[in-house]
């Protein structure tokens, strides 16, 4: 079983969350378009999705994503981190990006 996106790996080291190596993209004037190799869709991410794809550059825990993010949009840092909880999960089952423990 997988852990959740907001629990801690090995020894509690925090996950970090990554795009996923097999995810090309390109920023576009209305956010980012990925493709997952060797056989997937473009999709085109927008929003907070494109600032989400542009932070996991940097391989963020779920608490630093929820800080930035709850501070760039000046929102309710509960919320973010619920929203995130659920959108990292979906781009992880999409195998758009990965948690590294």
């Amino acid at each position: 079983m997988t852990p959740r996106p907001g629990r801690s790996g090995p020894a509690g080291t925090p996950t970090r969350w990554t795009r996923s190596p097999l995810a090309l993209f390109r920023r576009v004037p209305d956010g980012v378009v990925v493709l997952l190799l060797p056989d997937g869709e473009p999709e085109l991410v927008t929003g907070p999705g494109g600032v989400l794809w542009d932070l996991l550059a940097s391989g963020p825990t779920l608490d630093e994503l929820t800080r930035e993010l709850a501070a760039r949009y000046d929102h309710d840092a509960e919320i973010v981190r619920r929203d995130l909880d659920h959108a990292l999960d979906e781009l992880r089952d999409r195998r758009l990006v990965v948690a590294d423990r």
